[in-house]
C-alpha cells in the first residue's frame, strides 16, 4: 500500500474488539496509515466495555443490535449500514476479523464498493459449514473476497493455499489474541494494586478466594449449543460438582436470551456454581489464569487458555484450532454427557496447581501479530511468525 492510506477497521462483537484493538493501535502509531475504527453494534454492552478497556472511541456506531434478531435481518442491516460507512469515510482498505456476521457483511459491502479487504485471523477451518454455524461459512466466504490474508498460523496458511489463494497474498502473523493477552498479563504483573483489585472483584462475583478453592471456568454461547446442548452441559456440571463438593464452577453468563434463560433455568441455586455477569477482559484473563481447567465453546478462549498452559474441554463437534489439539491441551468432547464427565474427572485428578502466565511458547503467536500486519499494510511484506516448537 502507498503512504497515507485510509484503513477502516469494522467490528461488531466484544471478541472482535479484543483482537482488533492492538491492530488499530498499531495503525494509529504508523506514519503511513490513517486508521478509522467503526462498530456495528452486533453486541452492545459487552462491546462498549471492551472499547473502554482498550481505550478506543469509535468514529461511528451503527447500533444495530435488537433482541432476538434473525441472521437474515441482521445481515441486511449490516450490509446497508456498512455501505453508508464506506461512503462517509472513503477508505482504501477495510479490515475485518475472524468469522462474525459483521465481518462477512462488512467484507461483502466493501467488495460491492470495489474496496480492498484485509482479513485478520484468516484461514481457520473446520471444513463443515454447519459447525460452527454460521461462522464457518462466514470465514470461508470472506476468504473468497479478501485481498490480504493475515493467517495466524502455518496451518491456516495451508488451508488458504489449498483453496487457491495466492501465496503472495498470505502472511503468517501469529494471532492478535496473543497480543492482547500479553498486554494484559504484562500490565497486571507490574501493578500490585491492580492485582488486588482483580482479586477483590473475583471474590465479590464468585463468593470464594481463587487461591484457596479449585475451580473450573465454563463459557458457552455458540448457536449450535442452544437448547439440548446447554441442557447437557448444565447436567454434567451439576453431576461434577455433586461428586466433587470441594470444587467450584465459575460461569460468566452470556447475555443472549437463548443462553441466559437456559443457563439460569438449569443452574441457578446450585451452591458450587457461580453464575456471574459477563466479565470485562482483564477480569476474564485473571479468572482464566487462576482456574484449574476450562470448559468452553469459545474460539478465543481456546487460544487464550492454551497460551496460558491450561487444559480445555471443547464443547463443540469440531475445532478450527488444531494447534491446540497438537499441544495436547485441547480435547474436543462436544456436549456428550459421558465424554464430558469422563474428561473433566480426569482433569480434576491431574490438573496443575501452578499458574503459567508465560505466552512466549504459545502455538498461536508471540504478541507481535499487530506489528506484522501493519508492516504488510505499509510495505507489502513482513517477516513471518514461526512458533518456538
Amino acid at each position: 500500500m502507498n503512504a497515507n492510506q485510509r484503513v477502516l477497521v469494522v467490528v461488531g462483537t466484544r471478541p472482535e474488539v479484543i483482537k482488533m484493538a492492538p491492530v488499530f493501535h498499531a495503525i494509529e502509531n504508523s506514519n503511513r496509515l490513517d486508521g478509522i475504527f467503526c462498530v456495528t453494534g452486533q453486541h452492545s454492552d459487552m462491546l462498549d466495555k471492551a472499547l473502554e478497556d482498550f481505550q478506543i472511541t469509535p468514529s461511528s456506531n451503527l447500533k444495530l443490535m435488537t433482541e432476538n434478531q434473525s441472521l437474515d435481518g441482521l445481515s441486511s442491516k449490516l450490509i446497508s449500514g456498512v455501505s453508508r460507512l464506506l461512503e462517509e469515510h472513503k477508505p482504501n482498505l477495510v479490515l475485518v476479523h475472524g468469522d462474525t456476521t459483521t465481518a462477512f457483511c462488512s467484507a461483502y459491502a466493501a467488495f460491492l464498493a470495489g474496496i480492498d479487504v484485509g482479513h485478520v485471523e484468516a484461514g481457520l477451518r473446520t471444513h463443515n459449514t454447519k459447525s460452527p454455524f454460521p461462522e464457518e461459512a462466514n470465514r470461508q466466504l470472506i476468504g473468497r473476497l479478501a485481498k490480504w490474508h493475515f493467517a495466524p498460523t502455518f496451518e491456516a496458511k495451508r488451508n488458504l493455499q489449498s483453496e487457491g489463494v495466492k501465496p503472495e497474498q498470505i502472511f503468517v502473523t501469529g494471532n492478535t489474541s496473543v497480543d492482547s493477552l500479553k498486554f494484559v498479563i504484562d500490565l497486571v504483573s507490574r501493578d500490585i494494586d491492580f492485582q488486588k483489585s482483580l482479586r477483590l472483584s473475583f471474590e465479590k462475583n464468585c463468593g470464594f478466594d481463587p487461591f484457596e478453592v479449585p475451580y473450573i471456568l465454563v463459557t458457552s454461547h455458540r448457536r449450535e449449543n442452544f437448547g439440548e446442548g446447554l441442557k447437557a452441559i448444565s447436567e454434567a456440571l451439576i453431576e461434577l460438582t455433586s461428586n466433587k463438593p470441594e470444587w467450584r464452577v465459575v460461569l460468566p453468563v452470556h447475555p443472549n436470551p437463548s443462553v441466559a434463560e437456559a443457563i439460569k433455568y438449569h443452574l441457578s441455586g446450585i451452591p458450587q456454581i457461580s453464575l456471574v455477569p459477563p466479565l470485562p477482559f482483564y477480569d476474564l484473563i485473571y479468572t482464566l489464569q487462576h482456574c484449574k481447567f476450562v470448559v468452553t465453546d469459545s474460539g478465543g478462549i481456546q487460544e487464550e487458555a492454551v497460551s496460558l498452559g491450561k487444559s480445555v474441554l471443547v464443547t463443540r463437534s469440531h475445532t478450527e484450532r488444531p494447534e491446540g489439539l497438537k499441544s495436547g491441551l485441547l480435547n474436543v468432547v462436544g456436549t456428550d454427557h459421558g465424554r464430558l464427565i469422563e474428561a473433566a474427572n480426569h482433569l480434576m485428578k491431574s490438573s496443575k496447581s501452578e499458574i503459567d502466565a508465560n505466552v512466549v511458547g504459545s502455538p498461536y503467536g508471540d504478541g507481535a501479530a499487530s506489528k506484522r500486519i501493519v508492516e504488510v499494510l505499509e510495505s507489502g511484506s513482513c517477516s513471518e511468525w514461526r512458533p518456538a516448537h
